[in-house]
């Protein structure tokens, strides 16, 4: 017999891609960001200036209005810029939800350098010290969004050696961590909230359970630019990592937590754990197998005559991974065909 995880939802793909960088340039002159001329003349192409001052000194920054792009930096040496590649891509338009292309990110940032070329003199990219890598998944329907949105908590971060979990209303759940952080959310709820106008459209994502899954990755090694060139592949990867075995369903988890909670043996709790953890992974009939007649049915036993329900583990909302991450792969071979 082979067998398989007893899956109810699998995350098909949406859109993949990059989402936000910062890239880190090498200004070879002074900044004449802070000169009132300098100002003026870009001033009339749609930026806003901001310069604060603190013991390293003065740092600047300027902005389009539209909110795509900032720039910022100290005098006489590095400066940064920081833009979704999407929104910068669409001119601003949030009603356009698909994530960068490779392409489409490496044009971006030879675009940003000729730009800070025209505005301060010759410069190279240095690395990118900030890249986010996103997918949308249809996790099918409202009730299964939540679950999935509410299981993810259980991702694994290789980089997260102390993590802090932050849930909003059963529409986001954000991992924190210091170099890399995830995001599980309903994208149209996320649309509807910022932007009433596209209603239609964010009611549309939500009843097809659109959810956004973000990784938000920051390191003082930074990243080559070669690293955006394959973004599906590292999404891949991330996907891999996080969910090897998909994610389990909360009433199972429940049901460990009241298992844990009967007046029994360790031994016996511990029996009753693996007897439901491998229904959630296999379902119920490829579990008879495993176990011989005897043991199976004094294990179901001991969890009736505790007041628990073998109903209790549904499988109905397990979500497999495998899905987005054969699409992810096959997008990457596109890529380097």
């Amino acid at each position: 017999m082979r067998l398989t995880r007893a899956y109810g939802v699998q995350m098909n793909l949406r859109t993949a891609g990059v989402d936000t960088i910062r890239a880190k340039y090498q200004v070879n002159s002074s900044f004449p960001i802070n000169t009132q001329s300098f100002q003026e003349h870009y001033k009339q192409q749609g930026w806003a200036f901001n310069t604060r001052s603190d013991s390293e000194g003065e740092h600047h920054s300027m902005s389009l209005q539209d909110g795509t792009l900032r720039l910022h930096g100290r005098t006489g040496g590095h400066f940064s810029a920081e833009l979704s590649v999407p929104k910068y891509q669409a001119g601003g338009d949030v009603s356009n939800l698909a994530l960068a292309t490779p392409q489409q990110a490496t044009e971006t940032l030879q675009h940003i350098e000729g730009l800070i070329g025209d505005c301060f003199g010759s410069c190279f990219l240095e690395k990118l010290s900030r890249v986010d890598l996103a997918c949308d998944v249809k996790a099918g329907d409202l009730a299964s969004m939540a679950n999935l949105i509410a299981a993810s908590e259980a991702i694994k971060l290789k980089r997260v050696r102390k993590r802090e979990t932050v849930k909003y209303d059963k529409e986001t759940t954000f991992i924190k961590g210091r170099q890399q952080s995830f995001r599980c959310y309903n994208k149209g709820a996320e649309l509807l909230a910022k932007h009433k106008e596209h209603a239609e459209l964010a009611n549309d994502l939500i009843q097809q359970g659109v959810t956004r899954l973000e990784w938000q990755q920051q390191y003082r090694s930074g990243f080559p630019v070669s690293y955006i060139q394959r973004p599906y592949k590292h999404l891949a990867q991330l996907v891999k990592e996080g969910f090897p075995m998909g994610l389990e369903t909360l009433t199972e988890k429940d049901l460990i937590i009241k298992i844990h909670g009967l007046d029994v043996s360790t031994r016996l709790k511990t029996g009753m754990i693996a007897f439901a953890s491998t229904i959630a992974h296999f379902g119920i009939e490829a579990t008879q197998t495993f176990y011989d007649k005897r043991n199976f049915y004094k294990t179901k036993k001991a969890f009736e005559d505790n007041g628990l329900s073998l109903s209790q583990i549904d499988t109905s909302d397990a979500f497999d991974f495998e899905p987005l991450i054969n699409a992810l792969e096959l997008l990457d071979t596109h890529t380097l065909n």
